[in-house]
């Protein structure tokens, strides 16, 4: 078991560093005090996800890892892709999850708010599920490209049985032009 979550500690870090190779160029977050998200930005994340999961299946208390990435159509809409793995006592979950992030923009601030949905793939507790993912979340840019931030999100599993997580995400987050 923990060779298998070296072995992903050891994808998504190389992972992580190929994208930044890929990047061409810093996006310029700052105009004149306000940040400017636009389209062909792309948001490279990684999260620590501490986690309470209750369902039909049990209740266990889980920490996690994610990997995503979002690509800016638009100043506000950014579809995405995220894989996470958790564990727990006794438990283990993969997700795949499609997610689009609506960004709110606000003015002369390096705070970047956002809501979140996703609709994906879950392996939980030995079941398949549907997952469903919706939350709130906030990015704080330290310097022109490079943020961490918080996200309060709710996960429903459904399947063979039903399971609900909560979940505080905390990320960091790299925003360049492809």
């Amino acid at each position: 078991m923990k060779s298998k979550i070296r072995l992903i500690c050891l994808c998504l870090g190389f992972l992580m560093s190929t994208q930044l190779l890929w990047a061409q160029s810093p996006t310029a977050l700052f105009n004149e005090g306000n940040y400017s998200v636009g389209p062909k930005d792309f948001e490279l994340n990684f999260s620590i996800t501490p986690a309470v999961i209750r369902g039909s299946g049990g209740n266990a208390e889980i920490f996690g890892m994610r990997l995503g990435g979002n690509y800016f159509v638009t100043n506000i809409l950014a579809p995405g892709l995220e894989l996470s793995m958790d564990s727990g006592s006794g438990f283990t979950s993969f997700r795949f999850l499609p997610n689009l992030k609506i960004f709110l923009p606000l003015e002369d601030t390096r705070v970047l708010p956002y809501a979140q949905v996703g609709f994906g793939y879950a392996r939980e507790v030995g079941n398949n599920f549907a997952s469903f993912s919706i939350g709130p979340g906030v990015n704080y840019l330290l310097s022109q490209n490079v943020a961490i931030g918080a996200q309060l999100r709710y996960d429903l599993g459904a399947g063979s049985e039903t399971l609900h997580k909560v979940a505080l995400p905390i990320q960091f987050a790299i925003y360049f032009t492809l």
